[in-house]
């Protein structure tokens, strides 16, 4: 008897020990959340890989891919509009680079426009199939897109304030062959009057000559002593500079052949100021 309680009084301290400990572990409610949490966990993991691999998630990629790659062709084909709007008369001028730049920048943003920038300067380097690149356009984007599109190229056109016969055909073509009405493309005709000559044909007087004769455009930036190729900041103070200077009020003293000759080209500032104004569409 007293062997057998020995034994006893050994084992029964052990068995409440494992026991205690056991009903330790699951009053603790620590360790419950962190069970439940990774039994979410792995229910949420499973329900993401069924949705991947459902019919209609494979369907939403495929969509997605697709557009990407819709949006990669519109950017292609609208760069090579633009470029071919660009050297269509066989020179490229600064103010026509500056609508094109901030264009890319309104529609791609900053950074992806510097890229854009970048393959632009290859395009207008070689030769490409235009018509193919407003056929897409005219496939992938809606009429008032095409519409905003046409509008750029005009501007592009008459950014130089001298549109010639080989920019008018192009940009007609492109609106033409981008799906535009017969009504927007004889608008778009009409908008764009030629009033220069080809590019190269450049006369010894400063002002490029059409059958017509000189070039009132042409003349205008003369007047007004700066190039064809000038920023529309660089006209404006152009404008400014020759309008203080040939103010009438600095001529008030002075003999009355003076002031006629100093009102006279007032005027002519004045005029070749309007003229440009209205070939950019300022």
């Amino acid at each position: 008897h007293k062997v057998a309680s020995k034994a006893n009084a050994r084992t029964i301290p052990e068995i409440d020990y494992a026991h205690e400990r056991q009903l330790n572990i699951l009053d603790n409610p620590m360790f419950l959340f962190s069970i439940l949490k990774f039994l979410l966990l792995f229910y949420i993991i499973r329900w993401v890989f069924s949705l991947l691999s459902s019919p209609r998630s494979t369907e939403w990629q495929r969509e997605t891919q697709s557009q990407a790659g819709a949006r990669r062709i519109f950017e292609d084909s609208m760069l090579k509009v633009l470029a071919a709007a660009m050297k269509a008369d066989g020179r490229v001028t600064r103010s026509e680079l500056s609508v094109v730049k901030q264009v890319l920048v309104s529609q791609f943003g900053e950074e992806r426009a510097k890229e854009d920038l970048l393959k632009l300067r290859d395009l207008l380097k070689t030769d490409f199939d235009t018509v193919h690149a407003a056929k897409q356009i005219g496939m992938i984007v809606g009429y008032s897109d095409r519409l905003y599109i046409a509008e750029i190229l005009c501007l592009i056109a008459e950014a130089d304030g001298i549109i010639t016969e080989s920019e008018k055909q192009t940009i007609v073509n492109m609106a033409y062959f981008m799906g535009l009405s017969s009504i927007d493309v004889q608008r778009i005709a009409n908008r764009l009057r030629v009033n220069g000559g080809e590019r190269g044909n450049f006369y010894g007087n400063g002002s490029y000559q059409t059958r017509g004769g000189v070039n009132e455009v042409a003349a205008a930036y003369k007047a007004l002593g700066i190039s064809a190729e000038a920023t529309n900041e660089e006209l404006k103070t152009a404008y400014r500079n020759l309008v203080k200077k040939y103010h009438p009020d600095r001529y008030a003293t002075q003999s009355q052949e003076a002031q006629a000759q100093a009102a006279e080209k007032f005027k002519q500032v004045q005029d070749a100021y309007e003229k440009i104004k209205a070939a950019r569409g300022l």
